[in-house]
């Protein structure tokens, strides 16, 4: 990994991700409330969600200390959830059950929301958090931290009890976990390998991997297909492909950054999409000096997982951060100082088929310096793709897309700023597009 990428990661984690690897909420500048010692509470978390019901809209505001519940039928803000602080690294964890899983960064808890803006179970950790996973059954949660003693700490869902995973050079845990049988999937990126632990011996103390894999360098960013057993793991080579049967690993491919049309960048961040065929993500070059964010590259890249064949299709040059998923579209929402432009994405073909230009935020980046301390947005998409969301960031204003028109629909308004466009994600109907890793 560039030195270059890496002062990129930095400035992002100080500013994007909530104070991010680099230090307390506070420390980043955010009006945060004082935090309140937390016990881990016991809870079984209950909700009825209805297949086809309202998806919520939930939006984050890390430097107000808030997360509002939006209902997407109405528009109106119907629930709001005070002195949270959303750890964005993690993202959000929605799940069929209705549930948002996310981490408390002042309270240094990892809490469950349900679509009335109650929390209904927390656990209390030690470290500072990076990862986020749950498994398929939904029993347990995975929590990746820098703690050195146990960097990895797993959620009893049933009773919110933290258990810790005593590991030792974990660096920055990526993580996955998988049911029948339990198994801990840990990508450690000291060692450059995917390990792989029978969860009930881990839990017990015994940190013996079951079995190892090598990866390439600088692993960030981790999917896993429970249908196929398969642990997709992005690093400096591209995207490491490794099978999981039982507890046992087994290196499959690598599938390249590069094509025979486009070359440059890579990713940290990626998904499978709802049915599982495609790997998507997006690649950032950003070789030119931050000052010349403008001239950034940004391609979308797909994996087709039956293949394991790579495409690259251009999405403009600028700022691009995440991006969201229904069931036949995505969204990649790219700032730049001649125009933010949300791109729509036809996840069968692989095309971009629109691309809806943003009214401008007031704080935005400019050319000629360093986009991080400017304001910026984030995107998100209701499961049947017809609704798209962008936050407009420092203006407190949620930017609504009607996908199918590609223009902009109207506005939701919150009562804070959305500072660095805060966070956002869709929950509380069982048709979301589920994902074992929050993202």
């Amino acid at each position: 990994m560039s030195q270059q990428i890496l002062r990129s990661a930095s400035s992002l984690n100080r500013r994007q991700f909530g104070a991010g690897m680099l230090g307390l909420a506070a420390a980043a500048g955010f009006s945060v409330k004082p935090a309140i010692a937390r016990a881990a509470q016991s809870a079984t978390p209950v909700a009825s969600p209805v297949a086809g019901g309202t998806p919520m809209l939930a939006v984050a505001d890390p430097d107000a200390s808030v997360l509002y519940v939006v209902n997407t039928d109405t528009l109106v803000v119907t629930g709001i959830v005070e002195d949270v602080v959303m750890q964005t690294h993690c993202g959000f964890l929605p799940t069929p059950d209705g549930l948002l899983y996310l981490v408390d960064d002042i309270g240094s808890r990892l809490i469950a929301i349900d679509s009335t803006a109650q929390i209904v179970g927390e656990a209390a950790f030690e470290g500072y958090p990076s990862h986020i996973a749950t498994d398929p059954d939904l029993r347990f949660m995975a929590i990746g931290t820098d703690n050195a003693d146990a960097p990895i700490v797993i959620v009893d869902l049933s009773s919110w009890e933290a258990r810790p995973v005593p590991l030792t050079e974990a660096g920055e845990v990526g993580l996955a976990l998988t049911s029948n049988p339990d198994v801990l999937l840990h990508r450690n990126d000291v060692s450059n390998q995917v390990e792989s632990y029978q969860l009930d011996e881990a839990l017990g103390g015994n940190v013996t991997p079951a079995s190892t894999v090598q990866i390439g360098a600088a692993g960030h960013g981790e999917a896993y297909d429970p249908a196929t057993g398969r642990f997709y793991v992005a690093t400096d080579d591209g995207v490491d492909v490794i099978s999981l049967d039982g507890a046992e690993l087994e290196y499959v491919s690598t599938v390249p950054w590069e094509t025979a049309d486009r070359a440059g960048g890579r990713a940290y961040f990626h998904r499978l999409n709802a049915d599982g065929t495609a790997l998507v993500t997006y690649l950032a070059n950003r070789e030119a000096p931050e000052a010349e964010w403008g001239t950034w590259e940004n391609d979308l890249f797909m994996v087709d997982t039956t293949t394991l064949e790579g495409t690259r299709t251009p999405l403009g040059n600028g700022y691009l951060f995440r991006y969201a998923l229904s069931y036949e579209t995505a969204l990649f929402t790219v700032v730049h100082f001649d125009g933010d432009v949300t791109h729509i994405v036809d996840l069968a073909t692989g095309e971009v088929v629109g691309q809806v230009p943003l009214d401008p935020m007031a704080n935005a980046p400019v050319d000629g310096i360093a986009p991080w301390e400017a304001e910026n947005r984030t995107t998100a998409i209701t499961p049947d793709g017809s609704l798209g969301f962008v936050t407009q960031g420092g203006d407190g204003i949620i930017v609504v897309i009607d996908v199918a028109s590609q223009a902009l629909s109207s506005t939701i308004t919150v009562d804070s700023e959305l500072g660095y466009g805060g966070y956002l994600g869709v929950f509380g109907t069982s048709d979301i597009v589920f994902d074992l890793i929050g993202r």
